[in-house]
């Protein structure tokens, strides 16, 4: 014997499916990338670094970068020639 199916309230808040257009389509198809860029942001004690690139992978390689380059900077300063 199963349980009979008992309508639920919540059920008639779900969104019904519809058809996608050519540009939805292409987004989650890949396409449309020319168009994203991804910011990376870095901030603490005063300091913030705003990285931006055309992927994630990219940004995150140039906020790498930056960082690496300003405590460099940071250590030559103190260290001094």
């Amino acid at each position: 014997m199963s349980e009979p199916i008992v309508p639920n309230a919540n059920d008639a808040k779900l969104a019904t499916p519809s058809e996608l257009d050519a540009a939805q389509l292409a987004g989650i198809g890949g396409g449309g990338a020319e168009n994203c860029a991804v910011t990376v942001q870095i901030s603490g004690d005063g300091i913030t670094g705003t990285f931006s690139a055309g992927s994630v992978g990219e940004a995150l390689i140039a906020a790498y970068e930056g960082m690496v380059d300003g405590a460099s900077h940071v250590i030559g300063r103190v260290l001094g020639p």
